[in-house]
């Protein structure tokens, strides 16, 4: 990877799993676009909802890994307290 400090490990934009997407709702409260709403392409959104999680939480990690590990926890988090 050319920038590691710049991408989390979660690499979808939206999975019934959760990606980005749903991360950013769960956690933020953030209702991205779905791919099919916008012009831009999947690529283009997965590098648009990295930055915009990337610059939500902040510094205080240890590293892009624990950040999304911190997301991950988040995401469960809050699926189980709706």
């Amino acid at each position: 990877m050319v920038e590691p400090d710049r991408f989390l490990s979660i690499l979808k934009y939206s999975t019934e799993a959760g990606g980005k997407r749903e991360i950013a709702k769960l956690v933020y409260g953030l209702d991205l676009p779905v791919p099919e709403s916008v012009n831009w392409t999947l690529g283009r959104l997965i590098l648009w909802s990295n930055d915009l999680l990337h610059g939500l939480v902040g510094d205080g990690f240890a590293n892009q890994q624990h950040s999304a590990e911190f997301l991950w926890w988040a995401k469960g988090r809050s699926a189980d307290l709706a």
